[in-house]
């Protein structure tokens, strides 16, 4: 990794494990450098995190950096308020109907920090447990639904200008039986955040990895998981998977935020180390997050592009041979989506 990269590493492990900045990565830089800085923890989604450590480590950027970071954390902090708000609205129209409903990731996991306005939001992911009696209860109150494509896990809605993903699936179900068994692991156990968050947040994280791009904001999550709860839960999925990529971002926590040992320790006093295997897993994982051919790009040249690009994601973190139907359910789900849009855009000539 480039200073760059090291040092906004070094101050979220400062943050968020009490450990101190290493000095010597912020002392003689020059304005390219701070430039450089902001940007990348701002492209990561942690700048409020990074000047909450700037400020408890004394350390001094330029000016103008600084208040860049401030206005950062002002704007993260508004939209936290607004966030609570929106839920506030939505939970009050769901029990209108009796409908249980549960905000995943977001403020939920906020609660994992210390600040939790500080944690990076963007739109909200709403479960529903009852899908049909929440749209008419949506489409009473005046609320427009932006119906998604039938394989989709969510569809849309917009309350108080804040984008809202409500789900009729806690994640993406492919058809494989181990997709199914950690579906309904998640489902059994999504109103206990000890249980639920330990399988959800690699499986979100993977999904990031192999689609979209993992932000080092999805690291942190893993981070006060893993500091809240220890790693009991993990193990106690006896989902190979999930242990394997969880031993992988241990290993991130362990070198490079500074976690202590002592939250990867099992009820038999041993500890859940990473193989070498999984620390090399790992090393790639954080290369990927600061990859400059970032998959958003990749994305945004064609579907065609990206489809292959996800093949040869999924083929090498996951194995090709043990996720082919999830490889195939993923190329024509996005086959699907290109369609969509080709039929969007040709309904918008003709209106023209």
């Amino acid at each position: 990794m480039e200073k760059v990269q090291l040092a906004i590493v070094n101050l979220l492990g400062a943050i968020l494990n009490d450990n101190k900045a290493d000095e010597k990565l912020f002392a003689d830089n020059t304005q390219e450098f701070w430039d450089s800085f902001y940007e990348q923890a701002y492209e990561q989604c942690v700048g409020p995190l990074i000047l909450d450590s700037i400020e408890k480590n004394g350390i001094q950027p330029p000016l103008r950096t600084k208040l860049k970071f401030i206005y950062l954390r002002d704007k993260t902090e508004k939209l936290y308020a607004i966030h609570l708000q929106t839920i506030l609205e939505l939970r009050k129209i769901m029990q209108g109907g009796n409908v249980r409903s549960h905000v995943i990731k977001g403020t939920d996991i906020a609660q994992l920090y210390k600040t939790p306005s500080h944690r990076k939001l963007g739109d909200i992911d709403f479960y529903v447990e009852d899908y049909h009696l929440a749209m008419k209860l949506l489409k009473a109150n005046g609320i427009k639904v932006k119906v998604g494509t039938f394989i989709e896990k969510h569809d849309n809605i917009k309350i108080n200008g804040v984008e809202i993903e409500l789900h009729k699936q806690i994640v993406q179900r492919y058809p494989t039986l181990s997709s199914k068994k950690r579906y309904n692991y998640l489902k059994k156990n999504i109103g206990d955040k000890a249980k639920f968050y330990c399988m959800y947040t690699i499986l979100h994280n993977v999904y990031h990895l192999t689609h979209t791009g993992l932000k080092m904001h999805m690291i942190c999550d893993w981070n006060q998981y893993v500091s809240t709860y220890g790693i009991q839960h993990i193990l106690d999925t006896k989902d190979d998977f999930v242990i394997k990529f969880a031993n992988a971002f241990n290993s991130i926590l362990i070198h490079y935020f500074g976690l202590n040992k002592e939250h990867l320790k099992k009820t038999d006093g041993t500890y859940m180390l990473p193989s070498e295997e999984e620390q090399l897993l790992g090393e790639e994982i954080l290369a990927t997050c600061f990859d400059i051919k970032n998959i958003l790009k990749i994305k945004r040249n064609g579907g065609i592009t990206y489809i292959n690009y996800e093949i040869a994601q999924y083929r090498h973190f996951l194995g090709f041979k043990a996720t082919v139907n999830e490889v195939l359910w993923s190329c024509l789900n996005q086959s699907l989506h290109l369609l969509l849009k080709v039929k969007n855009a040709i309904r918008k000539i003709f209106k023209a």
